[in-house]
């Protein structure tokens, strides 16, 4: 478990310093309005707070010389429930690139919905609902336009 947490760590840190670097400058625009924040400081704060994290689990499972018992190997069950919970997400990201955001918003939360056993009609009702009142709430109530 000690070289899984290692790499894992090091793979974050990595790409949490992208992140920092070359990730929030490029995709973060905008400057702040006379004494507002800038647009990129909560992407600065998550990504500093996340980078740091892992950072430290790196070094605290470095300095750790303990032996490991054993790999902790994922049940097939856990495995088949990743499967499923990155094809959602995949398949949302491509709706909602494709037609927008209350398709791709509903098909998220329907998915994750139908993967926790939820009744398929309370899957459904959420996921038009929530959309659809998270829609009214930023396009039409703080007119910040969803895409």
């Amino acid at each position: 478990m000690r070289r899984a947490d290692l790499i894992t760590a090091a793979l974050f840190v990595v790409l949490g310093v992208v992140t920092l670097f070359a990730g929030i400058p490029r995709d973060v625009a905008g400057d702040a309005a006379e004494g507002d924040l800038s647009p990129a400081f909560m992407p600065y704060v998550a990504a500093c707070l996340a980078t740091g994290a892992m950072l430290l689990l790196f070094v605290t499972r470095l300095l750790d010389r303990r032996t490991d018992s054993g790999d902790a190997p994922l049940p097939p069950r856990a495995w088949v429930f990743l499967g499923l919970c990155t094809a959602v997400l995949v398949a949302s990201f491509a709706l909602m690139e494709a037609f927008g955001y209350l398709p791709g918003a509903a098909l998220l939360v329907a998915g994750f919905l139908l993967i926790v056993r939820a009744d398929i009609r309370v899957a459904l009702g959420a996921a038009a609902a929530l959309s659809f009142a998270l829609w009214l709430l930023f396009d039409r109530a703080l007119d910040f336009p969803l895409p």
